[in-house]
């Protein structure tokens, strides 16, 4: 539980930054799911903070529903540490389905997903652990299975589960399932969405290439990226701003060969990720630092086990240096193409439809055996869906 001191009108506070973020006027009864997606809750987080050093959780919307509630909570003085296990949507407890978000489990990013998903089982979302390890033994995703596999048990969700996991969540939807099964658990259906691996876990051949269009097409821009005359904020002289300006564009360029290279347990790691930001919240930027050297920590190894990877058909090339990093591992998946991009795959109607799809499949699993293939798919329309093993030249 965190304690404060709560400025006097902490809720007109609230009120007035969650109105000015939404650019709309907004009610206490109003339902925070409802009104916002997850960066406009993230800037909610982030300007209460700077005015009130009071800090949210970026899930605290499923706990305390409305504007209202999150402001009584605020008001009290204290604000109890969210559960590991939140209830996103009530049902069936015997059939539960476990998800995990992308990026620090900021479910709000699901909710278009969540709002397809016709499912009558009991959803939970697994929110992320901090371990407050030291630089020299960092967490790793085996902490964090180990850590989800005793909270499922504490909860007594012992029977056969569903787990779906986007981006870096789907790496940690995999593991938790080959522990279940190695523990005896039945896994009913996994789904990853678009996950993401560290560069590290890249074969080499596929990093040079990737890495060598990218430089080319960098490299293309330098020219007028040094001619440019328009002076840096903040740059006292055109000298200085020459100098900075080369330096920073070198470090640009040579970003990939530090990250590639560079050990994850050390302390810089995180700040040369492409998803390194610095004006986050104090303990946000905490678990961002965990979050990505357990990335950069995490190295792959085969599944057996039946699954379906939803990959965004508008990935950029470093999606598409993904999808061939994976496919030597997942020994039985099908791979299903989706509308969209990495980001927008799970939003609006991308969302919608893909949370559609996972329904139909889980909901066909009580009546067939074996992986399925939904309606829309089978009927050979807008998405296919085909079999792919190992890519050719992976390692």
């Amino acid at each position: 539980m965190s304690c404060f001191s709560v400025p006097v009108d902490v809720k007109e506070k609230l009120l007035d930054l969650a109105a000015h973020v939404l650019k709309r006027q907004i009610s206490m009864d109003d339902t925070i799911e409802d009104q916002f997606n997850v960066n406009r809750f993230l800037q909610l987080t982030e300007r209460f903070y700077a005015e009130t050093g009071i800090e949210l959780d970026v899930n605290s919307a499923f706990v305390w529903r409305s504007i209202g509630e999150l402001a009584e909570a605020v008001d009290r003085g204290s604000l109890p540490e969210l559960p590991k296990l939140l209830q996103l949507r009530d049902g069936d407890k015997s059939r539960p389905l476990i998800v995990f978000a992308g990026g620090l489990s900021c479910f709000l990013e699901l909710k278009d997903l969540l709002k397809g998903l016709d499912y009558d089982g009991v959803i939970y979302g697994i929110r992320l652990s901090q371990f407050n390890k030291d630089g020299s033994e960092p967490a790793r995703v085996c902490d964090e299975v180990k850590a989800c596999c005793e909270e499922l048990a504490s909860k007594g969700i012992t029977g056969p589960v569903s787990l779906v996991g986007y981006s870096f969540g789907g790496i940690f939807a995999l593991e938790l399932a080959r522990k279940l099964e190695e523990n005896g658990q039945e896994v009913r259906f996994l789904g990853l969405i678009d996950p993401l691996l560290s560069e590290h876990a890249w074969p080499w051949h596929i990093w040079a290439s990737h890495t060598f269009r990218i430089l080319m097409r960098q490299l293309r821009g330098v020219p007028g990226k040094l001619l440019n005359k328009k002076p840096l904020r903040g740059s006292p002289a055109r000298g200085v701003h020459t100098k900075r300006k080369h330096l920073q564009l070198l470090v640009h360029l040579l970003r990939p060969f530090f990250l590639r290279y560079c050990n994850p347990a050390w302390k810089i790691y995180p700040e040369l990720c492409a998803e390194w930001r610095e004006d986050r919240t104090p303990d946000y930027t905490r678990s961002g630092r965990q979050l990505l050297t357990m990335r950069g920590l995490y190295r792959p190894s085969a599944y057996s086990g039946d699954l379906v990877y939803y990959r965004a058909e508008g990935g950029t090339p470093i999606f598409q240096a993904q999808q061939k990093t994976w496919s030597p591992y997942l020994l039985n998946a099908e791979w299903v193409d989706r509308r969209g991009t990495h980001l927008s795959i799970i939003a609006g109607k991308n969302g919608v439809l893909l949370g559609r799809d996972i329904g139909n499949r889980m909901k066909s699993l009580s009546t067939t055996s074996g992986r399925v293939t939904s309606d829309k798919y089978a009927s050979g329309s807008a998405f296919p869906v085909f079999q792919q093993g190992v890519a050719d030249g992976a390692t």
